[in-house]
């Protein structure tokens, strides 16, 4: 039962419990925490409340603090959502029922040790991956996980969502590259899994990876990080049509060519269709192939070599590499300007035109459904009367994504027609036992599709929830939990 504590007797009680600078109530500070990146301008699901704020935000300095907070939170039924750098864009660090926000970031963002020979770094949960990056950097090692908001992302947020990065394609999502955590579980025990390359068991340490902090808090990790290349190599190709290009990824996964960068889709040089079309037809939609190979020297040149030769026989023409080396340069421009709205005092991403929504949908399918299910995107876009802006492979071949956009005179009626148009493209993606998102989470956004995304595994993880969070305070409402 979740509780409503007046926030007055909250404050009192936590400045009791630790340093009371740790602890604030004032407007401001509780306004910010009421919003991670999940901006207005998305097809909203209706679950959202009107108010977000948390009654309280802490900013604890150790795991006994967190146990602290834990402890006092579960025997009041209080509830608590951790929160890291606040980048994640579908909601999943909004408080839906006020109480305690406990920021990670502030505080808990130490490098604790790097293993140079082992290749892992043990860090608390709240450091942000560029800083993380940098620390490395005189160990001569890199992180893998490099999502766009990596200069302002912590690494128990993007555990906690699971993400995928620009460099997935080649180090894999940010669950493959944990090696370890500890985890305060919600009635205050603190959880330590092993740092070694392979323990005895099942993978506990998995089990926190995507639970959006529902499962437990994620205190510190330890990472697989990786050494810094030697060489990179940047090519871009283009092809007459999607299928001819994705033909050229699937191949280039069949020999194990795995680039650091691998980013496929609609070419953003053609316009957008006219008013009265609502997507290219299929046989006109040119698109582009993106590719960053990088490691040590003689790889780099094995790989490109045998890539290129794959592009060249599928029709491929070579672009300047150029366009592949600038899109690299620029990954993480939009972190940084939601960095500099923050600076300012503005949530978010800044103004957008009242009457235009769009969505951009992330799905993962069966690498042999996508050409399939790209040419029923396209026939949904036009049924529900919506412009299909974009299709793309992203770092997989079965890891698929596209953009929705319309307008309308209405604010309304402009994101009820995205909205109906996502849910029909993300269900038919189930359909095919495909997954409706692979890189952010599910957060607030796609709540209303849990239970069709579960499926038979709903009731096992309801069942896990009430054994790490018997009170159910731990970011309660996210995945489908009460």
């Amino acid at each position: 039962m979740i509780s409503h504590k007046p926030a007055i007797l909250l404050e009192d009680d936590l400045r009791a419990l630790l340093n009371p600078d740790l602890v604030s109530t004032a407007d401001e500070v509780r306004a910010y925490y009421a919003q991670d990146a999940y901006w207005p301008g998305r097809a909203q699901a209706p679950s959202l409340p009107s108010d977000t704020r948390p009654d309280i935000v802490v900013w604890p300095r150790s795991t006994e603090d967190v146990v602290a907070v834990v402890r006092y939170a579960a025997a009041r039924g209080v509830p608590i959502v951790p929160w890291g750098g606040g980048t994640g864009l579908m909601g999943a660090a909004i408080p839906m029922s006020g109480g305690i926000v406990l920021d990670l970031a502030r505080h808990m963002n130490a490098v604790l040790a790097v293993d140079r020979p082992g290749q892992t770094a043990t860090v608390q949960a709240g450091i942000l991956l560029g800083d993380l990056d940098r620390a490395l950097e005189p160990h001569g090692l890199m992180v893998g996980h490099d999502p766009y908001s990596r200069p302002i992302a912590s690494v128990g947020g993007t555990i906690s969502t699971s993400s995928v990065g620009y460099g997935a394609a080649r180090y894999g999502p940010m669950a493959d590259q944990v090696l370890a955590v500890e985890v305060v579980l919600g009635d205050g025990t603190v959880v330590r899994t092993r740092s070694v390359a392979k323990a005895a068991g099942p993978p506990l340490h998995r089990l926190w990876a995507g639970a959006e902090g529902t499962l437990g808090i994620v205190t510190e990790a330890t990472l697989r990080v990786f050494p810094q290349p030697e060489e990179r190599a940047y090519h871009a190709y283009r092809f007459p049509t999607f299928v001819a290009g994705f033909e050229a990824v699937t191949e280039m996964y069949d020999l194990g060519l795995r680039p650091a960068l691998l980013d496929y889709g609609s070419d953003t040089d053609w316009s957008p269709p006219p008013e009265s079309a609502f997507t290219l037809p299929l046989d006109e939609e040119p698109c582009e192939l993106l590719l960053v190979f990088e490691g040590f020297a003689e790889a780099v040149a094995a790989e490109e070599g045998r890539a290129l030769a794959i592009l060249r026989a599928k029709g491929g023409r070579r672009l300047s590499g150029r366009r592949a080396k600038d899109y690299w340069e620029r990954r993480h421009s939009s972190a940084e300007r939601f960095r500099a709205n923050r600076a300012g005092g503005q949530r978010g991403w800044g103004a957008r035109p009242s009457n235009r929504r769009s969505d951009t949908l992330h799905m993962a399918l069966p690498v042999s459904a996508v050409p399939g299910f790209h040419e029923e995107v396209h026939r949904l876009a036009e049924a529900h009367r919506v412009h299909l802006r974009e299709c793309a492979v992203w770092t997989h071949p079965g890891l698929f994504s596209i953009i929705l956009a319309t307008e309308a005179d209405e604010l309304g009626a402009a994101a009820e027609k995205v909205r109906r148009a996502a849910d029909a493209v993300l269900e038919r993606a189930q359909d095919l036992g495909g997954s409706m998102e692979y890189v952010h989470g599910i957060g607030v956004r796609l709540l209303h599709l849990t239970e069709r995304e579960f499926g038979s595994t709903g009731e096992l993880l309801r069942r896990l929830k009430a054994a790490v969070d018997p009170a159910n305070i731990l970011n309660p409402g996210k995945l489908g939990f009460p």
